[in-house]
This record gives C-alpha cells, structure tokens and sequence, in this order.
C-alpha cells in the first residue's frame, strides 16, 4: 500500500460476536512509513440481508433478488468530517490507534446467516479517505445473534404426532400401522440433544425394515416482487431398527442439534425454520 505497511480493524479482547443492545469495542490501527496527507479516517458500520437466484420461466431465465438495510452508520474518527473545508491533515511515519465503539440498536434484527442463495451480514468497513487518490479500505466481519429463551411455555411444551394408516393397496391392505412420536420440548440449542420417544404397532403382514429421524432445515427465499422459492436440507439423521409384523416397537432416541443458524422470522427477505421428519 505504498506509504501504508497495514490498515486494519482490531476488536477488544478479539469480540466479534454481539447481541443487540451491545456495544462494539474496537480500533481502526494503521501503520505509515512515510507523511500521510487525509481527508480523514472513517469508520462505517454495515448490516444488510440479500437475497438473489435465477429460474426458468418459460423460455426465459428470470433473476430474483430481495435486499433490506439494517444498519447504516459512519464515523470521522481523525481529520475532516465528509464535506467539511480547510486543510487536510498529515500524519507523520509511525503507528496509531484510533478506538471506536458502535452501539447496537436492541431491536429486533436477524442473525448473521451465509447461504448459497443469500445472507444477512454485518461488518465495519474502515476508511482512508486521501484527497485526489483512490480511498484505502479494510473490512471486518461481526456476527450478530439474536436472544433466544427456550425457557419459555411454547418452547418447553413436547411435540407429538400420532398417525395411522393402512399398509399394502387398496385390493389387498395386509393390515395397519400405528405410529406416535414426541420429542421432549420444543426448542433446541445447538450442542443439546433432540429426545424423541417412538411408539410403532405393526399390525400388518409387513415389516417395518427401518426407522429414520431427520433435522431438516427449510429456506424461504422471497425477492422484492413478492415472488418466493424454498428449499430444504438436512443437516442431521439418525436411525433405528425396524419392526417385524405383529410387533411393537418403544424406543427412546436422541438426535443432537450441530451447529445450524438460528431459526428466523423477522427478515423479509429470507426466513429459516426447521423440523422433524420421520420415514
């Protein structure tokens, strides 16, 4: 970078994951071997959700996308604020520290999420504003969180599904399946553990040759037409033996929760949610 040797952002005690309402504590360094003549150095604080994909209407390929701007925030942390007059200051060779902090608002945002598709993400973006030559620039990713109790009532109630049916075709039903499923509450955290309680009564001719539980992930995307396409994936599965004819299978399993986003709801862009299936 010529007169530069480094232009970089540095985050107290390395924090780079914040909840709303907390405050963003760090300094813009910068090291010159030489005189330095700037405008000034700044400091912008960015959240935004994106969302962009294609598909085939017809004959045509349409593109979609979506965006939403949560925060937008700059900072004069030495020299001129933007447009003000008089003489541009110079810093002389050596190395400086120009700390900072940016309160998060503690309202309601998504939480930082990368997708193949889309994302809602957050960064500072430092600036060296230098009259008449191109501006030098470094970017630092924040995670943002959002608070989630799964203390509360609806998270703690278990979720049950009870399902009957018959087994075999119309012509020739060989008997009937009855199965019932209940986990142990109803959020999660990453690192805990899903208790899912099963009862199977096989009363057909058939057998049951396996049971298999998935974690599923669903992304809605919805481009700023109102147009929306979804997709799903798994991100953890377990599995259980089977049941022969005549049979009744109780089994208790556990199926742990990797490292997923957060479920979201309160971006217009993009939502996540999860489920259980069993087959």
């Amino acid at each position: 970078m010529g007169k530069v040797d480094y232009f970089v952002v540095e985050f107290y005690a390395g924090k780079r994951t914040f909840y709303p309402g907390e405050a963003i504590n760090a300094a813009l360094c910068l090291k010159v071997n030489k005189k330095l003549k700037l405008q000034g150095l700044r400091i912008e604080f960015h959240g935004e959700a994106y969302v962009h994909w294609r598909e085939n209407v017809g004959e045509a390929n349409k593109s979609y996308s979506n965006s939403e701007t949560y925060l937008d925030t700059l900072a004069t942390l030495f020299g001129k604020d933007l447009g003000q007059s008089g003489d541009d200051p110079v810093l002389q060779p050596g190395e400086y520290s120009f700390p900072f902090q940016f309160l998060i608002p503690n309202i309601i945002m998504p939480a930082s999420v990368e997708l193949k598709h889309g994302h809602v993400r957050y960064w500072l973006k430092g600036i060296m504003d230098r009259p008449w030559r191109f501006d030098i620039i470094t970017i630092a990713a924040v995670t943002i969180l959002k608070y989630v109790d799964i203390n509360i009532p609806q998270l703690l109630r278990p979720c049950q599904k009870e399902e009957d049916r018959n087994v075999g075709f119309l012509c020739c039903v060989s008997g009937s399946l009855s199965t019932t499923f209940c986990t142990d509450r109803g959020g999660y955290c990453p690192g805990e553990s899903i208790r899912v309680s099963t009862v199977i009564d096989n009363k057909s001719k058939n057998e049951v040759v396996g049971l298999k539980i998935q974690l599923l992930r669903i992304i809605v995307l919805i481009a700023s037409c109102g147009t929306a396409t979804h997709w799903e994936d798994k991100v953890a599965s377990i599995s259980k033996e089977g049941v022969k004819p005549g049979d009744t299978l109780v089994s208790q399993l556990q199926l742990p929760v990797p490292s997923v986003p957060q479920t979201m709801q309160s971006c217009s862009c993009l939502k996540i949610s999860y489920l259980l299936r069993v087959i």
